[in-house]
């Protein structure tokens, strides 16, 4: 089942560090990875290759799944989700070009984050013995549970690393958050070359108390339900729900602007993020038009459903991000589905 594995990859050499860049951090275009595969993961998508030696872990891989980078001297400094898993190595071939670094099974990730956490801080928890991985590697299921039996899930403890959230109170909080509802005042910018203070890349802890600001915020204003669905599932065990932020416009990483996020369930995350569903500046969900996809008799039960909206206006959705959304997943908007009050 999705989601129960973790997995550590290494990145200590320069050639590593070289495709590290090349394809995690950089995304690839669907210009040039289409050429490889018949699979459509939208504009751009991020991957990580492994070679034929590591093909035990690759069986064991599925969609939903986490990866920790080791990047830097004692630190873990990105995570993200598999997305998609499949034989290809002439896809890595063509984008790290070289012919010394070993590929052979292809990783499509979903939005790789940063979460800068020394090395020694993750594996304490899991109880893993060693400085950093010397190869990639699966972490084994009964260290996977001490996560587990803390967080929830490994998508909690990623979402907290990534934050900072342990680090810090409640009380510092109050400015980020004053910032952010200020911001929906202001007009959103569609493009990280525009500079604003709230809305400019950031780093260190003005990002994690912006990005725990937000958080709170939007399960707040959801009440920790799915935007779409309007359902809500508690962890049987620990604290913390299944519901995800989701970014509208994906394209702006480090924008903090409520405005631009929708709280989703991991199924409507997912059919957002590789544009199964989206929505019209009325907050009506558009579905894609694909008819011979298995999926399509789920996710078209939801077209023309209003999702559900926070009670403060300010908050909602901003109609550029949507606009963005849609132009980024190839949605033909019918005019007459846009109402003048909404623009």
């Amino acid at each position: 089942m999705g989601g129960n594995h973790l997995f550590l990859a290494p990145c200590v050499n320069d050639e590593a560090q070289a495709c590290f860049r090349k394809s995690v951090i950089k995304q690839i275009s669907k210009e040039i990875y289409q050429q490889y595969t018949d699979q459509d993961y939208g504009p751009e998508v991020s991957f990580w290759a492994i070679s034929d030696k590591a093909e035990r872990y690759y069986q064991q891989m599925s969609s939903g799944d986490h990866i920790l980078f080791y990047t830097n001297s004692g630190e873990y400094t990105h995570a993200a989700r598999v997305l998609d898993i499949e034989q290809n190595p002439q896809l890595g071939k063509e984008v790290y070009s070289s012919n010394s670094y070993p590929v052979e099974y292809i990783i499509y990730l979903e939005d790789p984050f940063r979460i800068d956490t020394p090395s020694s801080k993750i594996h304490d928890l899991i109880e893993y013995n060693v400085d950093y991985p010397i190869s990639f590697t699966k972490v084994s299921d009964d260290r996977v549970e001490k996560i587990r039996s803390k967080f929830g899930t490994i998508r909690n403890y990623l979402a907290i690393l990534e934050s900072g959230e342990l680090e810090l109170e409640s009380d510092e909080l109050d400015e980020e958050i004053q910032q952010i509802i200020e911001s929906t005042s202001e007009e959103p910018i569609l493009t990280p070359k525009q500079s604003s203070d709230l809305l400019m890349d950031h780093s260190g802890v003005r990002k994690r108390k912006l990005s725990i600001a937000l958080r709170r915020m939007l399960d707040k204003i959801y009440d920790e339900r799915c935007a779409v669905c309007g359902k809500r599932r508690e962890h049987p065990t620990a604290h913390g729900t299944e519901a995800e932020v989701h970014r509208i416009a994906g394209k702006l990483r480090e924008n903090f602007d409520i405005r631009n996020h929708l709280l989703l369930c991991r199924l409507h995350h997912w059919a957002f993020e590789v544009g199964w569903i989206s929505l019209d500046d009325s907050f009506c969900v558009l579905t894609k038009n694909a008819e011979d996809r298995e999926g399509y008799d789920e996710f078209i039960e939801l077209e023309g459903e209003e999702i559900n909206l926070p009670d403060r206006r300010q908050f909602w959705p901003h109609t550029k991000y949507l606009q963005e959304h849609r132009d980024r997943h190839g949605f033909d908007l019918d005019e007459s589905k846009i109402y003048d009050d909404f623009k």
